[in-house]
This record gives structure tokens, C-alpha cells and sequence, in this order.
């Protein structure tokens, strides 16, 4: 069949369309045939729905469209610096072109200040006073394979992260390694059963109910639906409260309060949302999701200073200025003074809270979480933990902020439950752990008790620190390996787990109810636009002489020794200064792949 054929074939199939349906209506029949293209089948409809509605659900939590003018991260919620211009490319680009006008080639001179610059700025390195991203496993690879040609002792580079930032604590620049609490109220659990058998599930005829106000808020879902006045939202929950905790003492967060350790959790939580301030009265209709009113940390602090007036004609409202945990802990002692106190509460860190502050000379204090009633849900007799744990009951502070929390990280490998049984069989823990429950301990002492405790935690040997322990793995992992080491898999530095151990003892130190007035930004913490967030390290990612070949400056192709890159074996990168990594002679090959499907 020759061209001519095939195009007239092609061309004239609308039309033998049109005339084959016109027949098959003359003569009163049809001719059907099932779908038979690959798109059409009920497999691949099945996965596209599928598919479909995970990226609206994943939009509907976080929206693109949101009113705020600022440049954010829609997945994290990290806000772009004032200096982020990404949005303004067109008009940087077009404004580089008029200045090249009426020049000669050999004239131009192009400045990196004067390229676009990006939210991934804030994750990249320094290196020459140029910042570059790259992806941090490629960057530790980079830097172990150029450490091979450069250091005959290669046990001191590992005192460096060797990546952009510590990842055995961080899962990114701005956010501490998320914990998973609920490991060791499972573990606690565990040990109550065992000493003591399950705990009684009823209330005695006479108790004071205290309850956590964050954990209120919660509740009641079907009452924030738009169309309903902030009104009747508020007689639902004090309906809820007076029918169910009469004379309860109630306990709410404050949100107000500046800056608190909190802040990198509250924006995880938030998911990017960003909620526009609302002034409301009690007879204004709800015209958002109860997610976006809340947040706003002013709508937030406003909605519950309206609820806790309405509270406070059968309950005792109290207002904490910042994290109410401790106040709600401090409450329930006292009023286990008197009688049998009830917490109603699902947080991990009340748990751990009440086995230290709770007296054992006093009345009964219980933890019970109304969010799962009637499920499998735990009802704790805080007395029985208390012997449960025996003499490492106060110890139980350092274990669950060492090992994670709202504002520490959770070291990569480090899970709550196994640490609570080396505490409990470790005597130099122990010892260790007392460290951080001083209230005028040394920040020497924090440091050597905090980077010891991460040694024996790493199953290390109390002979080495953080940085040997961190070359004898890294060897380990290659001897005995098939793939390349994952760099977040090593304990971190010596240098990165000096403000771990900081923030550590800052949050032992407030739940005790001590030093409430330190300063954070002298424990691992510091000051950026107007939230804290967390201190990495003091060091530089890797040492400088490695930083400058880890990335190349070629302008003429790179096909030559006198690249760094391909100096030492390397393929050039998006970090490196002219080529970026594509068109030059050390770039990598693209790969294509082809993804065959039937339905």
C-alpha cells in the first residue's frame, strides 16, 4: 500500500462513518461491539477512579487555592522567605534580556544573584558561597566515593553528616523525625497486664472528671456543619460535656503565647492549611470545614475562649498559655487529693506525665479516652503503672523525650519500645537518664550523657562516641550489604545529637515543672520568622576540601580530567555550577521505560 492509498483510507474514514451509520438506520439494524481499547476496561477505570480520588482527598486537606498570598509548600506547609521570587521567573528572565541587548556575546556576564530563587534554596549547601541542591543520598554517596581518593583515615570524616542535614533526626531541614507515641503506651500497656492483670473498667459513683480541652475540640464533628452558627456549635459541646462529665475541670491550650517548640508540629498537623481569620458572634453562620476554621491559631484561641465562658457555668475552665499537658497533669493530681480523678484524654505524653507527677498516697487517677469507647480502647489505673515501672518510673520522662515527641526527634532505628526494656535491664541508662532530670545540670554533663545514651541506644560499645560508632556501622553495612548504604540508616553525629540532647532536656525540664522560663533558643532552638525551629548541627555537611569536588565548574563540556566530577569517577549532577548535570559529556545517559498494561 503506498502513501497516497493510506492517506485517501484515512481520510475518508469520517465520512464511511457517516454513511455506515445511515444504513444501518435504513435497514433498522445495529452493530455493536464491546470497548476493546485498554483505556476503556474495567481494571484500568477502576484504577484511574482510584487514583483520581486519592489526589482529591490529598487537595482537599491542603488547597492550592487558598486565599494566602504567601509562597508555600502545599505538602508541608513551609513558608517561602521573603527573598523566594520563584513566582516572578517570566519578569526576571525578560528583565536579563533587556540588559543583554546591544552587547556583544564576549560582553555578557551572567551573576548566579541573579537567578530565580527557589523554596528548595532553604535545603541546599554552601558550598563556595554558592548554594546547590542535590538530592541528600546522591550527596552521600558523592561524598564517600570522593573521600576514597582523598582520605587515608577515613574514620574522621564521619564526625560530618555527609548530607545536607542530619537525617538519622531530621526528615527534612524544617522537620524532627515524626515519633510514633503510641509504641509505648503499647509497651506500657504490656508491663500493667502483666504486673497487676487488666484494669477495671468502671467509674466509681463519686469522680472528678478532668478533661483535656485539645482533645475536646475533637469531638462532636457533626456539629461544624456549614450553614450552623458558632452558637449552636457551642451548646453542642456544653450539652456534650454536662451530660456526660458533669462539674468536669476543662483545660484548653493557649495559642497566643509567641513562639513555642510546638510550632514545627502544629504546621505538620495543619497540613499546609492556612485558615483566614475569622471574627465571629455567636449568631454567624460556619462557612468553612471545621479543619480550615481551626487552622487559624486566632480563630482557634477565640473559638475556645467563647466555649470555655459558655463551660464555665457547671465546669472549671482553665487556660494554659501555651501546651496544656502539664496543667492538665498538675490539675488531676490535686484533685486526687480529694477524690478518684478520671483524665479523659488519648495523648501519649499525659500517660507518661502522670506516671511521674501522680502521687501514690493519694486517690486513684485514671486515664480514659472517650474517642474509642467501645472499642479497643485502654483504661488506665495510673497507680498500677506506677508499680508497673518500679524505680524507673521517673526515668520515664527521659526515655519517651529521648526517643521522640512533639518537640524531639525520633532517632532513625531507635523505637520506644526496646528502649524501655534496656532501661529498665540498663543500669548505665539509668544513670545516664538521671542526668537530664537535674535542674541544674551542666550543659557538659547534658551533652557527654545525652551522646552516651545514643551510643549504648545504637547497641554501641560505651568505649566509642557517636562519630566511631558511625564508621564501624557504615563498614558493617558494606561488608555484609547488597545495596548501597541509605545514609538516614546511621546513628548521627556527635555534633547533631548535642542539640537532640538539648531539646531533650528543655522538654524533660517543662514537664517536670521546672525552669519554665528557659529559653529555648539556648537548648537547641532558634528564631525564623517569627516560629522556632529546630538547630541541625554546627557543622558543615562534610569537610571543605570534599565539598569542592563534589560538584564541578566546567565550561567547556566536561570531557576532561580537569572536571571534578569525572576526576573521580563521578557524573556530573543539577549542583554542578555550569552544566547542571545535562548536555555535558559526564552527564547520565537518559533512561526510558516502557510500562506495558492489559486490562
Amino acid at each position: 500500500m503506498t502513501e497516497f492509498q493510506r492517506s485517501k483510507w484515512v481520510l475518508s474514514m469520517p465520512a464511511c462513518a457517516q454513511v455506515n451509520n445511515a444504513m444501518q438506520e435504513v435497514t433498522g439494524t445495529r452493530r455493536l461491539s464491546s470497548d476493546q481499547h485498554i483505556e476503556m476496561g474495567s481494571a484500568r477505570t477502576a484504577r484511574d477512579t482510584k487514583d483520581m480520588m486519592a489526589i482529591t482527598s490529598y487537595l482537599l486537606d491542603r488547597n492550592p487555592f487558598a486565599d494566602d498570598q504567601a509562597l508555600r509548600n502545599i505538602a508541608t506547609g513551609v513558608v517561602g522567605e521573603a527573598a523566594v521570587n520563584v513566582t516572578k521567573a517570566r519578569e526576571v528572565g525578560c528583565g536579563k534580556m533587556q540588559a543583554m541587548e546591544g552587547k556583544t556575546v564576549s560582553d555578557l556576564v551572567l551573576k548566579k544573584k541573579d537567578q530565580v530563587i527557589t523554596l528548595g534554596t532553604k535545603k541546599s549547601l554552601k558550598v563556595d558561597g554558592h548554594s546547590i541542591t542535590v538530592d541528600p543520598q546522591l550527596l552521600f554517596q558523592r561524598f564517600i566515593t570522593v573521600a576514597n581518593t582523598t582520605y587515608e583515615d577515613k574514620k574522621e570524616l564521619f564526625q560530618f553528616e555527609l548530607c545536607s542535614f542530619p537525617s538519622a533526626l531530621f526528615e527534612s531541614h524544617e522537620f524532627l523525625r515524626q515519633p510514633n507515641k503510641a509504641t509505648l503506651a503499647d509497651e506500657l500497656w504490656k508491663l500493667v497486664i502483666a504486673h497487676a492483670g487488666s484494669p477495671s473498667s468502671n467509674f466509681p459513683a463519686d469522680v472528678q472528671f478532668v478533661i483535656d480541652g485539645g482533645s475536646l475540640l475533637q469531638r462532636l464533628q457533626g456539629s461544624w456543619t456549614r450553614g450552623n452558627t458558632f452558637q449552636s456549635i457551642i451548646d453542642g459541646y456544653t450539652q456534650f460535656v454536662n451530660s456526660r462529665y458533669p462539674h468536669a475541670v476543662i483545660v484548653f491550650d493557649g495559642y497566643m503565647s509567641g513562639p513555642s517548640t510546638k510550632d514545627m508540629t502544629h504546621l505538620r498537623r495543619t497540613k499546609g492549611r492556612r485558615g483566614a481569620a475569622v471574627h465571629f458572634s455567636p449568631d454567624m453562620v460556619l462557612r468553612s470545614t471545621k479543619e480550615q476554621f481551626l487552622a487559624n491559631a486566632e480563630n482557634k484561641q477565640r473559638f475556645i475562649c467563647a466555649l470555655g465562658t459558655a463551660l464555665e457555668k457547671n465546669c472549671t475552665v482553665i487556660h494554659a498559655k501555651a501546651d496544656a499537658d502539664v496543667q492538665i497533669v498538675l490539675s488531676a493530681t490535686h484533685c486526687a487529693r480529694e477524690k478518684v480523678t478520671a483524665v479523659i484524654a488519648e495523648d501519649t505524653d499525659l500517660l507518661v506525665l502522670l506516671g511521674h507527677h501522680a502521687c501514690a498516697d493519694a486517690h486513684d487517677i485514671l486515664l480514659f479516652s472517650d474517642k474509642q469507647a467501645g472499642k479497643s480502647s485502654k483504661f488506665w489505673n495510673i497507680k498500677q503503672l506506677i508499680a508497673a515501672l518500679g524505680n524507673v518510673r521517673h526515668l520515664l520522662l527521659f526515655l519517651h523525650a529521648f526517643t521522640g515527641s512533639d518537640t524531639t526527634s525520633r532517632p532513625y532505628g531507635v523505637g520506644k519500645a526496646a528502649s524501655m526494656k534496656k532501661l529498665r535491664n540498663n543500669l548505665q541508662l539509668q544513670t545516664l537518664a538521671e542526668v537530664f532530670l537535674q535542674d541544674n545540670a551542666t550543659l557538659e554533663d547534658i551533652l557527654s550523657a545525652g551522646e552516651k545514651a545514643l551510643v549504648l541506644l545504637y547497641n554501641g560499645s560505651s568505649r566509642e562516641g557517636l562519630d566511631e560508632l558511625r564508621y564501624r556501622l557504615f563498614c558493617s553495612k558494606v561488608a555484609v550489604g547488597t545495596t548501597f548504604v541509605q545514609v538516614h540508616t546511621l546513628p548521627p553525629t556527635s555534633a547533631a545529637a548535642r542539640f537532640h540532647s538539648m531539646r531533650v532536656y528543655l522538654q524533660v525540664q517543662e514537664w517536670m515543672g521546672l525552669k519554665v522560663a528557659m529559653d529555648p533558643t539556648d537548648y537547641g532552638w532558634k528564631l525564623e520568622h517569627g516560629i522556632l525551629v529546630p538547630v541541625t548541627t554546627d557543622l558543615p555537611a562534610a569537610p571543605a576540601d570534599v565539598l569542592k569536588v563534589i560538584r564541578c565548574t566546567c565550561k567547556s563540556g566536561c570531557d576532561t580530567k580537569r572536571c571534578s566530577c569525572r576526576k573521580h569517577g563521578l557524573e556530573c549532577t543539577s549542583g554542578c555550577g555550569e552544566c547542571r548535570g545535562v548536555g555535558c559529556c559526564n552527564s547520565p545517559l537518559p533512561s526510558f521505560e516502557i510500562e506495558s498494561e492489559t486490562s
